[in-house]
């Protein structure tokens, strides 16, 4: 097994684990954007605890590492993770999809609810105030970040169900009720884990996702930096810089 350490993700606390791992042993940071710090554009797959499968644009690509750090950031609280109850119509999105179809011109609701008051929230509302929507922001744990926009906002209200029929038509809290044809989910924040083997506790795997909402720099960075002590207490405190790339392909400059 080589020495190397792959990391899955090239944001703030990948970056991090690598700079801390610098000089100590070789890392591959894999990411599926073309990420500034990324050597390897590619979306992970599979770990078995030896080597890292991950599909990019030109096939698929292997890599053996002796550790993994998973560092694919967080996503919102799904429907299920907020026990939701009602109907399950059409219309509840989380807000990464709902950002990203708004700005593409496909999610256009008149009178959404975005449930959430941190960064998601802030994002999903945004784009949606764009397209000329009437929002409504109910905040669990009340306003995180601010809001410019001039949207009604209800703190402190727990959601409870979901109703309608083919769409959605009402979000039913504890306190209060509110007619919409659109729900973003954008509360709390969850770890998205969705390599293969390396999901839960996954063999020589250490994990860098700060979960706080808003997150900070000094969070992410810290997270980065403790998942790379992990990874060297994995590999034994190696050192040695040796060669890490077992695919096919021609591997990039390092």
């Amino acid at each position: 097994m080589h020495d190397a350490i792959a990391i899955v993700g090239a944001g703030a606390s990948g970056l991090a684990c690598a700079e801390a791992l610098a000089g100590r042993a070789q890392t591959v940071v894999v990411d599926r954007r073309p990420a500034p710090g990324a050597d390897v554009r590619a979306t992970a797959i599979r770990w078995d605890g030896r080597d890292l499968l991950a599909m990019g644009p030109s096939g698929p690509v292997e890599i053996a590492a002796a550790a993994l750090v998973i560092a694919t950031g967080a996503r919102p609280l799904g429907r299920a993770d907020l026990g939701l109850a009602g109907t399950r119509p059409a219309g509840v999105l989380p807000a990464p999809a709902a950002c990203e179809l708004a700005a593409h011109g496909l999610f256009r609701p008149s009178n959404p609810v975005v449930i959430g008051g941190g960064r998601w929230a802030a994002r999903a509302l945004a784009a949606l105030v764009e397209t000329g929507a009437a929002v409504t922001v109910v905040a669990p744990d009340g306003l995180l970040v601010p809001i410019e926009a001039a949207v009604a906002v209800h703190e402190r209200l727990t959601p409870l169900a979901v109703m309608g029929d083919p769409r959605v038509e009402r979000l039913e809290c504890e306190g209060g009720a509110f007619d919409c044809d659109a729900i973003v989910l954008a509360h709390g924040l969850v770890p998205i884990r969705n390599v293969d083997g390396a999901v839960h506790g996954g063999e020589r795997t250490a994990y860098a996702q700060p979960t706080l909402d808003p997150p900070s720099e000094v969070g992410s960075r810290t997270a980065g930096e403790n998942a790379a002590r992990r990874a060297l207490a994995i590999t034994g405190g190696a050192a040695t810089i040796g060669p890490w790339w077992s695919s096919p392909n021609s591997p990039p400059s390092a």
